[in-house]
């Protein structure tokens, strides 16, 4: 650009390895942290303050959590859209969570806290939404789901580290310590996504960080439909001023409008994502996940401590050991749905999830349980990257429609479930005798159904219809 000079580490600040690792994978696992951090020591808190029913009370922090997050995934989706912006609201973002863990910290009374992990939830859905749009943006189509599984990885950290962490900071210091921890991890992911360089921004310089070898033309393959027109125009442009003998970078701002002015309607992309089979089946998929997944937070301390007698400190130690590894699923995984394609991974994850997740019903030693719920995490982490790259690779096809759509559904998706599952389960285990063993029931059947969902829809060549097409060739092949 005119007058500027080219941005120090150009190359490594926009590459698909630093916006993977230090904006994404770091950037989930902070929220996350967030977010955790603090579950394992609200019901000892709640209690400690004089209240009853502390695992609805739980279920409905994290309820207003969820509600943050479904109501502004949608509106982030289309500003991000919109404006194609992506590093100025992921900074604003944080700042949120930082003030809002702040209120939380400080509230006076339980109306507060609910106040207070809403807006976190506002917070959240900036950093999963117009995060992953940045990191769709960078990364070229046959890497996706690899990169993907990386910064999932995030993912799994966060709720990995978290528990033990604000369990032993709660037991040692109090209840504002686990705050001031995820203020300062806060901290630190703000400082590091002030470095990033968006690709946007990078090919102004003649840099595409998706294909660093290629030093001319920037590379089109890994970025939506939308955004490919805009930098062909953005290539005609630039023949055109050099034949001019003019600065290269001059027709840049006229081509940004013509790519905003080729996004389809909110309504035209809601049209899409509700008449899309495979949209709708990885967004159920995620629903599902989000139910189940969630189900556990409001409940599984309560559970360790009346079967076990577990204190905080001891309930995160038993979260820590059985979430390790967890940790590896999600970059196998996305590796996985890369090379061998979507469809056999969803459905592989889903139906090896069900078992060890329905055997945590069984009143065992404590060893069995954290076996159980050791392998019904690692096969159910496994299943977040492959439906994050399915969304990715139905976006790329389609005219008009960018990553902050897509991701802004996966996010609505995943909130409504998340708000759907701790109401539920908390409920369930507070009201009614035999409440865990319920919990888990119908979950293991949300997870069965959205099994068989996945194998008759999910991908671009569904494991039903590739069946099908085998028994066919089979039963019509000429006998010898």
């Amino acid at each position: 650009p005119q007058n500027q000079s080219r941005p120090r580490g150009l190359k490594w600040r926009s590459s698909v390895w630093f916006v993977t690792l230090d904006d994404q994978s770091l950037g989930v696992m902070t929220d996350l942290l967030i977010y955790s951090v603090i579950i394992p020591v609200l019901p000892f808190q709640l209690e400690k303050l004089g209240y009853s029913s502390v695992s609805a009370l739980t279920a409905w922090l994290l309820f207003s959590y969820s509600v943050g997050l479904v109501i502004f995934s949608p509106i982030l989706s289309w500003f991000s859209e919109r404006y194609y912006v992506r590093s100025s609201p992921l900074l604003w973002g944080l700042l949120g969570i930082m003030g809002f863990l702040v209120m939380f910290m400080e509230a006076p009374n339980y109306a507060v806290m609910v106040a207070a992990r809403f807006l976190q939830g506002i917070g959240s859905s900036v950093i999963w939404v117009i995060g992953l749009a940045l990191l769709g943006d960078t990364v070229p189509p046959e890497r996706l789901g690899q990169q993907l599984g990386l910064a999932m990885s995030g993912f799994t950290v966060g709720i990995l580290a978290a528990p033990p962490i604000g369990g032993a900071l709660y037991d040692r210091f109090g209840f504002r310590a686990p705050f001031i921890f995820g203020i300062i991890f806060a901290t630190l992911d703000f400082l590091g996504r002030i470095l990033v360089i968006e690709r946007k921004d990078a090919l102004k310089w003649g840099h595409d960080p998706a294909f660093p070898g290629n030093t001319g033309t920037p590379a089109t393959t890994g970025i939506p439909s939308t955004e490919r027109k805009a930098e062909a125009n953005l290539n005609e442009a630039r023949e055109a001023s050099e034949a001019g003998g003019q600065e290269s970078h001059g027709g840049l701002p006229s081509v940004i409008n013509d790519a905003r002015s080729q996004k389809k309607s909110e309504l035209e992309v809601w049209k899409f994502m509700l008449t899309s089979s495979r949209t709708l089946v990885a967004l159920f998929s995620v629903f599902i996940y989000g139910i189940v997944y969630s189900g556990l937070e409001p409940t599984l301390a309560l559970r360790m401590q009346d079967l076990y007698g577990l204190d905080s400190a001891k309930v995160g130690i038993v979260m820590l050991a059985s979430a390790i590894a967890a940790i590896f699923s999600s970059p196998i995984s996305g590796w996985m749905s890369d090379r061998f394609g979507v469809e056999w991974i969803t459905g592989s994850c889903l139906a090896l999830t069900i078992p060890w997740y329905a055997l945590m019903i069984v009143r065992g030693h404590l060893a069995f349980f954290i076996v159980c719920f050791a392998l019904s995490n690692f096969m159910m982490g496994a299943l977040v990257s492959p439906l994050i790259s399915e969304l990715a690779s139905i976006v790329r096809k389609v005219d008009g429609i960018g990553f902050a759509h897509i991701y802004g559904f996966f996010n609505l998706a995943f909130g409504v479930g998340s708000a759907v599952g701790p109401i539920t389960a908390g409920l369930v285990y507070s009201h009614v005798q035999q409440g865990w063993a319920i919990m888990l029931s119908y979950g293991s059947g949300l997870l069965f159904l959205c099994c068989v969902v996945s194998i008759f829809y999910a991908g671009e060549r569904p494991l039903a219809s590739r069946l099908m097409r085998c028994g066919v060739a089979s039963a019509s092949a000429p006998e010898v």
